[in-house]
């Protein structure tokens, strides 16, 4: 439909919930691919709201825990565009996912050999 009638605001949502679906199904890998480049597509448009969207769904693939410092710049640059809007559903979980990756980082500096 998007390359029929040359609509394409709703791109990275598109993608985005391409990747959930390829979540669901386990193939983690495919879903990885499809939501950054969700994020990536909405950055370079500055749809700050469906970039926060894919970073917040990146940041619910199973992960080995090497990606927590990247999502948290990610989530930090993208948080930083919203001066309004601040009280929604998205944003909220996007300030509760950063403190509790900021949390994590911190134990785990704290725990790393010196």
């Amino acid at each position: 439909m998007i390359e029929r009638n040359g609509e394409h605001f709703y791109q990275a949502e598109l993608m985005r919930v391409r990747g959930e679906i390829l979540a669901k199904r386990g193939d983690n890998q495919r879903a990885q691919s499809a939501l950054g480049a969700a994020r990536d597509y909405a950055r370079e448009r500055r749809c700050h709201g469906f970039e926060l969207r894919a970073i917040l769904a990146l940041a619910r693939l199973p992960s080995d825990g090497s990606a927590e410092p990247s999502l948290l710049e990610q989530l930090d640059t993208c948080l930083a565009c919203f001066k309004g809007g601040a009280d929604t559903t998205d944003v909220r979980a996007a300030v509760k996912l950063r403190a509790e990756l900021a949390a994590a980082a911190q134990v785990s500096h704290n725990l790393s050999p010196c």
